[in-house]
């Protein structure tokens, strides 16, 4: 496993937890944190290539054994730091939701672009054409910038793109799923790793998994863009999973530092 990926994802989620009261526990077998009520870990699993945020309940001041897995990213081993980071901002994301903790944001943030032509696209730029097509959003933007800068798009997608894209279906809205379904399939086809997996792990899982109706519309549309159209059928597919067990080296154990 990168130690620097474990540690930057520590580092990252660690400043929040402990504004929560959460402190470290660090044990032979494994670290987590916890606030008395709560426990929270992140794993990673070599069989799988899996990092997963977990998250279960304190019983006599020890961690129950039923952990649940929150998020799950893949880190293979060809893998960098940005890669790392990714993972890092959707935990604490999803620890933001979990412990109903809203973010500082930035009210006069500019609105991100849609990139200029040639360049490679990123979440950031699908953001920029997803506004751009759907300007009703633009004002709900500020809301997911950070104090700190960070754009928490893996959220924005998740709470406005996911849902429009439901809606979209239901409605067999097809100019407007035209579109949608064109923007994804240039970043998914053109993007880095990190801009695909945040068009089939969040998007169009998020909108399509467990939704035979609205799969069943997509499909339609995703004949003129075959690659999107497996990423869909497997996003569809692939459930959630939980890590294999992972015992953490006393090497990689920096979150009682």
């Amino acid at each position: 496993m990168n130690v620097e990926a474990y540690n930057l994802i520590i580092d990252t989620i660690s400043t929040l937890l402990t504004a929560k009261q959460f402190k470290p526990v660090d044990l032979e077998d494994g670290s987590y944190f916890t606030n008395g009520t709560l426990a929270v870990r992140v794993q990673y699993a070599p069989s799988s290539e899996l990092f997963t945020l977990e998250q279960t309940t304190m019983v006599d001041d020890i961690p129950s054994t039923d952990w649940k897995v929150l998020s799950s990213w893949i880190f293979a081993k060809n893998d960098d730091l940005k890669t790392a980071k990714s993972i890092a901002n959707d935990f604490e994301d999803t620890l933001r939701e979990l412990l109903g903790v809203k973010p500082t944001v930035v009210a006069n943030a500019a609105l991100p672009t849609k990139g200029n032509p040639g360049d490679d696209p990123t979440p950031v730029t699908l953001a920029g054409r997803f506004l751009t097509i759907f300007p009703q959003f633009k004002e709900k933007h500020p809301q997911y910038m950070a104090a700190n800068g960070n754009f928490l798009y893996v959220l924005f997608f998740e709470e406005l793109a996911v849902p429009h894209l439901g809606d979209l279906l239901d409605q067999n809205d097809k100019k407007r799923l035209e579109k949608f379904f064109d923007i994804l399939k240039h970043t998914f086809c053109n993007g880095d790793k990190e801009s695909r997996s945040v068009v089939s792990d969040v998007i169009l899982a998020g909108a399509l998994r467990d939704q035979p109706k609205r799969m069943e519309t997509a499909q339609k549309y995703l004949e003129s863009y075959p690659h999107l159209k497996i990423a869909a059928e497997f996003a569809v597919k692939v459930k959630p999973q939980k890590a294999v067990p992972y015992k953490a080296p006393k090497s990689i154990n920096k979150i009682n530092k």
